[in-house]
């Protein structure tokens, strides 16, 4: 259904995060990226497995964290908890990603941390940050909700609020290259200390 809407509206998806069995009979937390033509052209299988919620009794963790094309740009995946984690944005930006998705469920007891590390993953690595988190509830605990563009200057260029609203804005990719001129941290990393 979802390849169909974005076929029909001529616009990418990112879908997810969905529980998927995979062909060796685990189930991982998933996050489908599908072009506008409704193609799948990459499918995130979460790396990072919560302890405290003992995500690892129900989940796989994934290995499949690779850059991929989403209509012509350079994309990548990670999911909710990934973000706790500089590493796999690095990596991925290593790879030539302009753009990581991080969709996710945050609660608002830890919202504060939510805008800082999206922040911080854009402006260490000089790239554009999507993330999308629920609004509502769960168990009476509320999600903090506040998706957010972030620049690769770290700079917030959207925002939603707690409530399930629609955020949108153009971003101009040219960013990339001119925040890189001024200060490229990806250039002076010393890959060996992240393999």
């Amino acid at each position: 259904q979802l390849a169909e809407i974005a076929r029909n509206e001529q616009c990418a998806i990112l879908a997810g995060s969905v529980p998927m069995r995979h062909a060796d009979g685990k189930i991982y937390n998933t996050s489908a990226a599908i072009n506008k033509n409704g193609e799948i052209v990459n499918l995130y299988d979460k790396v990072h497995l919560f302890g405290l919620f003992h995500e690892e009794d129900f989940f796989a963790p994934g290995n499949n964290f690779q850059a991929f094309t989403l209509d012509g740009l350079c994309c990548g995946s990670t999911i909710c908890y990934d973000l706790r984690f500089p590493e796999l944005f690095r990596h991925l930006a290593l790879q030539g990603a302009q753009l990581i998705f991080c969709p996710a469920e945050w609660p608002e007891a830890r919202g504060d941390i939510w805008r800082l590390l999206a922040q911080a993953r854009a402006a260490e690595n000089h790239i554009f940050v999507v993330a999308v988190n629920c609004a509502g509830s769960f168990k009476g605990a509320p999600f903090y909700g506040h998706s957010m563009v972030v620049a690769p200057s770290g700079r917030i260029l959207a925002e939603a609020g707690m409530q399930e609203e629609v955020v949108s804005c153009e971003i101009d990719l040219a960013d990339v290259a001119k925040v890189r001129s001024r200060l490229n941290a990806l250039a002076d990393v010393r890959k060996e200390l992240i393999q």
